[in-house]
């Protein structure tokens, strides 16, 4: 299968829609162009000879796939949150490339320019630390420009390796002093990527010749140096965690007598497990308290985040994990739990309906299911009606504050990729039936911004 869609891209030697890719390689039509798209990520799914820039397939352009890139070609990243924004998912960051003196700014505005994107392609990317990857493949995911699968490695985890032991190294800025660099300008990303570009340098020349050959060899030689996860004291192996699904829902920890300690929700299971046993996990106070009393777990998968998040807040009201409930995990400033009223909209694989969500006060208040390609029906009409604006409505109970907690926080981190109806900020009941209408009858708009499939 995949042999034909190589032939095909060969043939043409251009970038094909995802449509065409599935019609003429595999004889297969789609009803849509996002729904080919998310056939052929599925079918070419972490295969290095593809790639894909806004829904158009073409081979990747890289001479020798697969072998580690030397680190001779590095781009540096930086990435942090915008600054005065309220929206969590907005980030900021540049992006420098030492040897050819490349380097560029991008924000929530201007967005990442597909010249930076490109630039980066072939060489390895070096950041701070994971977070700012993760940051980096959303915000392309956001613009729906090429996903990031190359080589990366961490400026920190280098640190670690070749400065004495003891040092504290916990922010790009405590590496001044130590490598006798000035410090970086504050509040501005390239000020802060070039000087990540000299401690690159810096770090690399203190790194033995046989070690800095390629992005490999380095990585393993600053992985000998960390901390690794005795499964001796849990009740499994680390081969458990290579069977996990990688599908939305909850797991459970427990401990020897078989109580519940600790629950959490992921839109992907595996991953999200997987993170409480690396070297880096074990650096954090909350998941050095979850191992003292692990021992074994299990998953619950669901058929989408907000059932994983609904599913998660049932098990903490019902069994009171202590870990899940300490204060120093929950306890935020009270403005942060903001009382949101609106509707979450997921659509269902059939791509005929979706479920709907609806927060009233930052509380799931009810949830229903609609047919797309039609408006909202007199029944969803009715509902919206009486759980936001029947002056005679009773007031919901009062709520734990942990659980508006959960429930703000999640939908701030993941505002930018949710299909929602904000009923405060419409307004009148009308103009959010109208809203809600739009959505339905519009299943490309539902396609390009998804919750998960």
């Amino acid at each position: 299968m995949r042999d034909r869609i190589l032939e095909l891209l060969k043939q043409e030697g251009r970038p094909l829609p995802a449509n065409q890719v599935l019609t003429e390689a595999l004889g297969v039509r789609s009803p849509n162009t996002a729904t080919a798209d998310k056939v052929l990520k599925a079918i070419l799914r972490n295969d290095p000879r593809f790639k894909n820039k806004a829904g158009h397939w073409s081979l990747r352009e890289t001479p020798e796939i697969g072998s580690p890139q030397p680190l001779t070609r590095a781009a540096i990243l930086y990435a942090e949150q915008a600054e005065g924004s309220r929206d969590p998912s907005l980030f900021r960051g540049a992006l420098v490339i030492p040897q050819t003196g490349f380097a560029a700014s991008f924000g929530p505005s201007s967005g990442i320019p597909s010249r930076v994107r490109r630039s980066v392609e072939g060489r390895v990317l070096v950041c701070w630390s994971s977070k700012h990857v993760r940051m980096w493949r959303r915000m392309l995911s956001r613009q729906r420009l090429q996903e990031w699968d190359g080589d990366t490695l961490e400026l920190h985890s280098l640190a670690d390796r070749v400065l004495e032991p003891g040092r504290a190294v916990r922010e790009p800025a405590d590496l001044a002093p130590l490598l006798g660099l000035a410090a970086p300008e504050e509040g501005s990303p390239l000020s802060m990527a070039r000087f990540l570009a000299s401690c690159w340098q810096s770090l690399l020349d203190q790194t033995p010749e046989e070690n800095r050959r390629d992005a490999l060899s380095l990585r393993l030689w600053v992985d000998a140096a960390r901390p690794k996860v005795d499964f001796s004291q849990f009740g499994f192996g680390a081969a458990a965690l290579r069977t996990l699904p990688g599908s939305p829902g909850i797991y459970i920890m427990k401990n020897r007598a078989d109580d519940i300690i600790y629950v959490g929700k992921s839109r992907n299971l595996k991953r999200r497990i997987k993170s409480y046993f690396t070297p880096a996990a074990l650096r954090d106070s909350r998941v050095r308290r979850i191992h003292e009393q692990l021992h074994t777990f299990e998953c619950i998968v669901t058929a989408n985040e907000v059932e994983a998040l609904l599913l998660e807040m049932r098990m903490i009201r019902d069994f009171r994990p202590p870990i899940n409930l300490q204060e120093e995990i929950h306890e935020q400033p009270e403005a942060y739990a903001r009382k949101w009223n609106c509707l979450l909209l997921v659509p269902n694989p059939d791509e005929v309906t979706a479920d709907l969500y609806f927060l009233r006060d930052g509380c799931f208040a009810a949830q229903a299911s609609a047919r797309l390609g039609q408006p909202a029906g007199k029944r969803l009409s009715s509902r919206v009606r009486s759980l936001y604006f029947n002056p005679r409505r009773r007031p919901r109970k009062v709520q734990e504050s942990w659980e508006t907690e959960i429930v703000s926080r999640w939908l701030s981190a993941n505002r930018g990729r949710l299909n929602f109806v904000d009923v405060d900020e419409a307004g009148d009941s009308e103009s959010v039936i109208q809203k809600l209408s739009d959505y339905l009858q519009d299943r490309d708009r539902l396609a390009r911004k998804v919750l998960y499939r």
